[in-house]
C-alpha cells in the first residue's frame, strides 16, 4: 500500500515546516517540528521512521492523505515568483477611466464575492478555472492588469487579498488574458496571502512582499 494526498489538497515546505492547505474544508494543517524532519527524510528516501509513521498517521486521521493501491508521488507545490512588479506608474496612474471598464471591475468583484458566499473557498477556485481562456492565444495579462489597477485604484489590494486578486483574476479572464492566483503561506508567526502573477510580472503586488511566502497553491 501507498499514500497520496487526498483530493483538494496541497502542500509546501515552508521554513522547515510542512504545511498543508486543504482547500476542500478552507484549512491549513501543520505537522509539528516534532515530526517535519523525518516526514521530509521519508518523502526523499522513502526510509520509514517511527516519526515518519508517526507523521502519516497524524495526517490520515486529520484526512490529509489517504491509501492507495499504487506509488503516487507527494510533492510540494513549485512555482517560481517573478522579479518584477507591474511597472509603478501605470499601478498608480488615475488617468481617466472608462467607465465600460469600471463597470466591468465591479461586475468581477461582485462574481468574486457571489462565489465565495455560495461556495466557499473551493466554489472560488472552481469557478476561476471555469472562465480561464481557452485559447492559447490569450491577451497580455499586463494590459489587462493595469485597466484593473486604473479602474480599482492603487489600493486595490488592501482589505481582502483573496477576493481582490480572484475579482482581478476574473477580470483578465473576461478580458482574453490569464494569469495565476498564488496563495502562499509564512509560519511562525503562520500568515497567509494570495496575489497574482503572469510569467514574467507580479500584477496586483510588490515582489519584495510576496517573496516572504512561500507558494502553496497555484490556480
Amino acid at each position: 500500500m501507498a499514500w497520496q494526498l487526498a483530493p483538494n489538497v496541497t502542500f509546501c515546505i515552508a521554513s522547515g515546516t510542512v504545511l498543508f492547505l486543504d482547500v476542500g474544508r478552507d484549512r491549513y494543517f501543520a505537522l509539528p517540528d516534532t515530526l517535519s524532519p523525518a516526514f521530509l527524510t521519508w518523502l526523499e528516501t522513502a526510509e520509514v521512521s517511527d516519526d515518519s509513521k508517526g507523521a502519516i498517521a497524524l495526517l490520515r486521521a486529520a484526512s490529509i492523505v489517504r491509501r492507495v493501491a499504487q506509488a503516487t508521488s507527494l510533492e510540494p507545490v513549485r512555482i517560481s515568483v517573478p522579479g518584477r512588479t507591474l511597472d509603478e506608474a501605470a499601478r498608480s496612474s488615475i488617468g481617466a477611466r472608462s467607465l465600460a471598464i469600471w463597470s466591468r471591475t465591479r461586475a468581477s468583484y461582485r462574481r468574486t464575492r457571489r462565489h465565495l458566499r455560495q461556495g466557499g473557498l473551493i466554489g472560488l477556485i472552481e469557478a476561476a478555472r471555469t472562465s480561464r481562456p481557452a485559447s492559447d492565444d490569450v491577451r497580455d495579462p499586463a494590459a489587462a492588469a493595469r485597466e484593473f489597477q486604473r479602474a480599482r485604484g492603487p489600493r486595490a489590494l488592501e482589505g481582502d487579498c483573496l477576493v481582490s486578486s480572484f475579482a482581478m483574476l476574473d477580470f483578465l479572464h473576461r478580458q482574453g488574458s490569464d494569469a495565476r492566483a498564488v496563495f502562499g503561506v509564512m509560519v511562525k508567526p503562520f500568515h497567509a496571502h494570495c496575489w497574482v502573477q503572469s510569467e514574467t510580472e507580479i500584477l496586483n503586488d510588490e515582489v519584495d512582499h510576496v517573496r516572504i511566502f512561500t507558494p502553496i497553491l497555484v490556480i
